[in-house]
């Protein structure tokens, strides 16, 4: 039997994993199971300005977690998505518009991951390891470069493998946040009780 590329090995578990989202209904228990671990974390880091995601139709819903945030006077840094395939951020107060691929993104003034102390990334799926599979289009690899700032992957508890394909473009994690975990993956993450 012929043993797949990285790129379809990747490519094969993607659509996995997108049509199971797609098949599963909306779970409210996860979105708020999620929304107290990503707080529990921001909280025990100390977190003061924090990179997060708008989550979209199936992803884990980061809903819960941006309106805290909000409410807590959290410093809140939010990507747009540009035709480039690199994001541009911005500081989010809770306004949007629809971008390039025409859902909401947030809208603000620009600035940059300078002084972030963690960025939340949205993924597919997540191993231990650290390694980490995005939708295939690489705009956060490209976005966090070489220095970045801690970084969690967020997926929901049946996405988190033993391991994962990856190619040398991609970028590692630091943790891993589900709707009942964090797990480490990285001895960047810093000891916290």
């Amino acid at each position: 039997m012929e043993q797949l590329s990285i790129v379809e090995q990747k490519k094969s578990l993607r659509k996995q994993i997108i049509q199971r989202r797609t098949e599963t209904e909306f779970r409210v228990f996860e979105a708020s199971g999620l929304a107290e671990q990503l707080i529990g974390l921001v909280s025990k880091l100390g977190s003061k300005k924090v990179a997060c995601y708008l989550s979209q139709s199936t992803e884990p819903d980061t809903e819960l977690f941006i309106d805290w945030a909000l409410e807590n006077h959290l410093s809140l840094v939010m990507p747009r998505s540009n035709a480039d395939r690199s994001l541009t951020w911005v500081d989010f107060s809770g306004d949007t518009e629809p971008g390039i691929f025409v859902f909401p993104e947030p809208i603000g003034p620009e600035t940059s991951l300078e002084n972030v102390d963690l960025v939340i990334a949205p993924a597919l799926a997540a191993s231990p390891n650290g390694k980490r599979l995005g939708k295939g289009m690489g705009f956060y690899d490209r976005a966090l470069g070489e220095n970045y700032p801690l970084t969690v992957a967020v997926v929901f508890d049946e996405e988190v493998f033993t391991d994962l394909p990856t190619e040398s473009h991609d970028q590692m994690i630091d943790a891993i946040v589900t709707p009942t975990q964090i797990i480490v993956c990285s001895s960047r993450f810093p000891k916290v009780k």
